[in-house]
């Protein structure tokens, strides 16, 4: 892992070694997954999302729903969520990630930031109803400006099928939606 940072920080990257890697993966999803979405929504940077106290609480109630799934798969030990709104806060009038991608016309990371948390919700019992509010408005945002990645709607509706038919009688013929995946 060190010769890998050395070559990083060489070629001009900022880079740091960390031992948990999965962590500082989560720790950067739960950073952005409800700022960039909202940013998508609204056109607004984050300091103005923050300062909103509505739009604030929506962003916290990700979070926490974030956290509880993070808890369901053994990565407990995040920070406090004031923290993470500092960090966030200390950017500035900062552009998001996916605000940037809508100027330059480019595809939002949708599946990245919030159907990842959705589907994982769903295999380890955790609500998202925050996360999945987001989530359809940011699609039919990202679709009605034509940034919408062809795999972004399918995703979470096959999951929440799935989870569908975890509940019908074993005993049934599978559903048709089934046999198009096997299919595929």
């Amino acid at each position: 892992m060190a010769d890998l940072a050395d070559w990083l920080r060489r070629a001009g990257f900022d880079c740091r070694e960390s031992p948990e890697i999965r962590r500082e993966i989560w720790l950067k999803l739960w950073a952005n997954l409800c700022m960039n979405p909202i940013s998508l929504l609204t056109t607004a940077t984050s300091d103005r999302i923050i300062e909103d106290p509505l739009l604030r609480r929506l962003c916290v109630s990700m979070m926490e729903e974030a956290g509880q799934i993070g808890a369901a798969i053994g990565v407990s030990d995040s920070p406090p969520l004031e923290k993470i709104i500092g960090s966030i806060r200390g950017l500035g009038a900062f552009k998001m990630s996916m605000l940037q991608d809508v100027e330059h016309g480019k595809p939002v990371e949708i599946d990245a930031l919030l159907t990842v948390l959705h589907d994982i919700g769903l295999l380890v019992g955790v609500p998202t109803p925050f996360i999945d509010g987001v989530l359809g408005l940011a699609r039919l945002r990202a679709n009605s400006l034509g940034l919408l990645d062809d795999g972004s709607v399918g995703g979470a509706d096959l999951f929440s099928r799935m989870q569908h038919h975890q509940t019908q009688n074993r005993t049934e013929a599978p559903p048709a939606w089934q046999e198009e995946v096997r299919a595929q």
